[in-house]
């Protein structure tokens, strides 16, 4: 008998401290969650950030499927999620300028020529048409904007959220749309 009250008595501790932890750790969470929420306002409002991508999510189109099938990618990573954390891909934006140099999955709609070199999604110049919407009921920032390289043009859709997560969606004059997805940091200092 008193065997098993001894068992309580300790159970009950060990629960007790079980909860006791989990609070601690919901309330470094919150203050963790306010800190990043701050941060992100501070980002959005000097206009001086980096988006690191680490996943892109391109169209699924039949020629996509194939490419699947054809055991091309990668294990882990399907045709409408590939996992590009790691290789640099990123979207820059300072002030009014913007600078990409994402890796693109999908179709061209128009020949691009035989240059391997800008065969990504890459950009830098001033954007046009830059717009800028915060939806406080969703907890989200969104920008829209157009810009331009030597061979075509880009619609730009940013969408970027309280926690830091960012989605990327990139349409081109010549390709079908991509999204990404990461999140946004601030730039490192020059």
């Amino acid at each position: 008998m008193k065997h098993r009250s001894q068992q309580y008595l300790v159970h009950g501790i060990a629960l007790f401290l079980i909860v006791l932890c989990s609070n601690c750790g919901s309330s470094l969470k919150s203050a963790a969650k306010s800190n990043s929420i701050s941060g992100v306002d501070s980002l959005i409002d000097a206009k001086n950030f980096i988006f690191n991508a680490d996943k892109a999510l391109p169209m699924m189109t039949s020629s996509m499927q194939s490419v699947v099938n054809s055991n091309l990618f990668p294990p882990g990573t399907s045709g409408s999620q590939i996992n590009i954390s790691g290789n640099g891909s990123f979207l820059k934006v300072t002030k009014d300028s913007v600078s990409a140099d994402l890796p693109y999955f999908g179709e061209r709609q128009i020949g691009g020529g035989y240059n391997n070199e800008d065969s990504g999604i890459k950009f830098k110049g001033i954007a046009d048409s830059w717009e800028e919407t915060k939806d406080s009921k969703r907890g989200r920032y969104e920008f829209n904007f157009k810009i331009r390289n030597k061979i075509e043009s880009f619609q730009v859709y940013i969408s970027v959220f309280k926690s830091g997560s960012a989605s990327v969606q990139v349409t081109s004059s010549q390709r079908f749309p991509i999204r990404y997805g990461g999140i946004i940091k601030p730039l490192p200092a020059e």
